[in-house]
């Protein structure tokens, strides 16, 4: 199914591309990004981010990744920047005018996880912006891979590692 057909009359307004990527055990580190290939199935993101598609189907989609269960040890020293398909990206990666730059993402508050409860936090990061800046300038295919760069945080803290659980990619 291409991207356009989640968007017609017959389809419900929120649709997942493919299943999560399961990474249990996998940690965000400081020296050591953290890389994930989302499931597009095949969807074409190059025709779902053009104007020409957003203007013909009446309204652009929206393009989250949904990243869940996310460990910070340490909250305020910890925030994630988010990049799409920049292997090379690390803490040093400029972000200002950097079109493969999503966002940056910081924590606060508790970050438990107890045989009664799981307050671990979870982030919809939205990767339209970024998609559109890529294909405006000819540099998206219909891979899409996602680096998660672990950076200091308040009070230029080293930042501690960071386990996730699942990353998934959603359109709505």
């Amino acid at each position: 199914m291409k991207l356009a057909a989640l968007f017609s009359p017959n389809t419900s307004p929120t649709s997942s591309p493919g299943s999560a990527v399961n990474l249990t055990g996998r940690m965000i580190e400081a020296e050591n990004p953290l890389s994930v290939a989302l499931p597009t199935g095949d969807m074409n993101f190059v025709e779902a981010v053009s104007p020409d598609f957003t203007a013909a189907e009446g309204g652009a989609p929206t393009v989250l990744a949904v990243i869940r269960k996310l460990d910070p040890e340490n909250a305020e020293a910890t925030r994630l920047r988010i990049f799409v398909n920049l292997p090379e990206a690390d803490k040093d990666t400029r972000t200002i005018g950097n079109p493969n730059y999503v966002t940056t993402v910081a924590f606060f508050g508790p970050s438990t996880n107890t045989d009664a409860m799981d307050m671990r936090p979870s982030v919809a990061v939205d990767l339209t912006s970024t998609l559109r800046a890529l294909a405006a300038a000819g540099e998206l295919s219909d891979d899409l891979v996602l680096q998660i760069v672990l950076v200091p945080g308040a009070g230029n803290q080293p930042p501690e590692d960071v386990g996730v659980l699942e990353v998934e990619l959603a359109v709505v």
